[in-house]
């Protein structure tokens, strides 16, 4: 089993990634856990930096935020093995040391 980590996942105009440019900065502030963004980059404003991306083609006939949508419910597909994951949205940030805490508290399958 791989190290857990965090993911996020956006897609869209320039308002959308600079809400995760927001989030990544605190999250890599505070984590030293792996934050990996699922991403379809032919969407993006603009290339994300700071992170592992995933780039995944979402469906041509979706608009942006819908295609967001899509990544987010399909993370257990696009992004499969057994480590813990923890999703967060572009408006969750971590303001603390204690953001990795909360793979401590994983109970396999699925803990919410």
């Amino acid at each position: 089993m791989s190290a857990p980590g965090f993911v996020l996942a956006v897609c869209g105009g320039d308002e959308h990634l600079r809400r995760l440019d927001e989030a990544l900065s605190f999250l890599l502030t505070f984590s030293r856990r792996e934050v990996t963004v699922v991403t379809d980059p032919r969407r993006n404003a603009r290339p994300i930096a700071g992170a592992r991306v995933v780039d995944v083609a979402t469906p041509a006939e979706l608009d942006d935020r819908a295609a967001a949508i899509w990544l987010k419910v399909s993370l257990p597909e696009l992004l499969p093995g057994a480590s813990p994951r923890c999703y967060l949205d572009t408006d969750v940030l971590a303001l603390s040391t204690g953001v990795d805490e909360v793979f401590d508290a994983f109970v396999p399958p699925a803990t919410f």
